[in-house]
């Protein structure tokens, strides 16, 4: 809980804060969760303050469970802890920000108190760049071993590369999000055969996106947390609410009937669209003739609740969220977009507090027979 208040302070304030005296950095693993956590948060708070939006925190609380825990002969402790919080940012006090974010923990009694040996957080970005500092580590102890000066250097560089490019991300970002004139040609063309009802999908993502304590998963489908991130499922059962059918029609299909891989031509199985967030978006991109019609790489101007935004995190497209609703200033502005997803599971989240900065839309038009 420490480690976690002082992470929330620090948001707060738009500050990266210093979190090595929760780590145990005299051994190698504490060193290098302590590094890795460093990085993730020095990215995540630094692209917030790239923003026009003001992301500081007017107010937060939160809520800590512990799922399982097991004591190892060593004397470790290994954790796995459920944190369900509720934020108000500065750009939109009146909006609660509801979050549920999982936190696996080793930890080592020290003389200095219990100390996090290893440490992986269920944040944005938080998986990525660790998954990323693996792999450019592995390619540097092909040549031999790699000591902390050198990983130290591996973290620099790599941060230096994120950054470099949430820069050019976020005016992307910012310049898209303002242009209301985009909508007339992001829905222009001839009318799909049937419509997407949008409020029933939004129902449907405000009844399972989070709730609090407890996880919200609807019975009638599979979760895959478990198995990559639940996100692109949750959104897919989301525009099924819609109205837009499964299709297991053509060479893309978009179908979820049981676990199993299928893409024959038969309502059976599942296609790679239906939980896959690079799936869905190909299939978006090529669909034709039956099922669902979209665009794909709309400026967020040309979004409208009930339509899907995905995240990129180092070239990697990895989540997807439903659009929710919107933040407008005074002068009838958008400000920003709101969301809800799976994994982390969140519902009237900012999009700009995200830490991926990489952003694409994909605009719901309807379905053909």
């Amino acid at each position: 809980m420490g480690f976690l208040n002082a992470a929330f302070d620090a948001e707060a304030q738009l500050e990266e804060g210093d979190f090595s005296r929760w780590f145990a950095l005299e051994t190698e693993e504490g060193w290098e969760a302590n590094a890795l956590y460093r990085l993730y948060r020095s990215c995540l708070i630094k692209t917030r303050r790239m923003r026009s939006q003001d992301l500081s925190l007017a107010g937060w609380r939160y809520g800590l469970t512990c799922i399982s825990v097991e004591e190892k002969d060593e004397g470790e402790i290994r954790a796995l802890f459920q944190e369900d919080s509720v934020r108000t940012f500065a750009l939109a006090p009146e909006i609660a920000a509801g979050s549920r974010e999982l936190h696996w923990m080793t930890l080592i009694s020290t003389t200095d108190g219990w100390k996090l040996k290893e440490y992986l957080g269920e944040q944005d970005l938080s998986n990525a760049m660790a998954e990323d500092y693996a792999r450019r580590k592995k390619v540097m102890e092909k040549t031999g071993p790699v000591n902390r000066e050198q990983l130290t250097s591996l973290l620099q560089t790599m941060e230096a590369e994120y950054l470099a490019q949430a820069l050019e991300d976020v005016k992307i970002f910012e310049e898209g999000l303002v242009q209301r004139n985009t909508q007339t040609e992001c829905w222009e063309g001839p009318d799909p055969d049937c419509p997407y009802i949008r409020e029933k999908a939004l129902d449907y993502a405000r009844a399972w996106a989070w709730g609090g304590a407890a996880v919200l998963r609807s019975p009638d489908w599979p979760d895959y947390e478990a198995y990559g991130g639940d996100c692109q499922n949750f959104v897919s059962q989301c525009l099924l609410a819609g109205g837009i059918p499964m299709d297991w029609q053509g060479g893309f299909q978009w179908k979820w009937f049981g676990h199993t891989p299928n893409l024959w031509q038969e309502a059976r199985g599942r296609s790679p669209a239906w939980s896959g967030v690079r799936e869905f978006y190909a299939y978006c991109a090529g669909n034709s003739g039956s099922g669902l019609a979209a665009r794909t790489d709309i400026p967020l101007g040309g979004l409208l609740p009930g339509d899907v935004v995905q995240f990129s995190a180092l070239e990697n497209w990895r989540h997807s969220a439903l659009v929710t609703g919107e933040i407008l200033d005074a002068d009838g502005v958008r400000k920003d977009l709101l969301v809800a997803s799976h994994c982390p599971d969140r519902e009237n989240w900012p999009l700009s507090a995200y830490g991926y900065s990489r952003v694409r839309g994909i605009h719901i038009r309807g379905w053909n027979q």
